[in-house]
């Protein structure tokens, strides 16, 4: 949106004094109101951060719990004893 696009509905046909504080006072709620949805994004990108290295640390430590079956038949064969 363009800085004239913004404007356009923010200027009063008849301008006075006390339809230019309203506007500036209604831009200011809508800061405030923008800077309180900011800080709980930032919350919850905060918490969706911790929760993904929670779940890749468990998958890595499952991993080490659980290895994998089918690369046991890459190892070498223990060597048959003669009887």
């Amino acid at each position: 949106m363009t800085e004239a696009e913004m404007s356009a509905g923010l200027i009063p046909a008849d301008p006075t004094a006390e339809s230019i504080e309203e506007i500036v006072a209604c831009a200011e709620r809508r800061v405030v109101r923008a800077a309180v949805r900011l800080e709980r994004a930032q919350r919850e990108h905060d918490e969706a951060v911790t929760a993904l290295r929670f779940a890749r640390e468990n998958r890595r430590a499952w991993k080490a719990a659980h290895p994998d079956d089918q690369f046991e038949m890459f190892d070498p064969l223990p060597a048959l004893s003669a009887s």
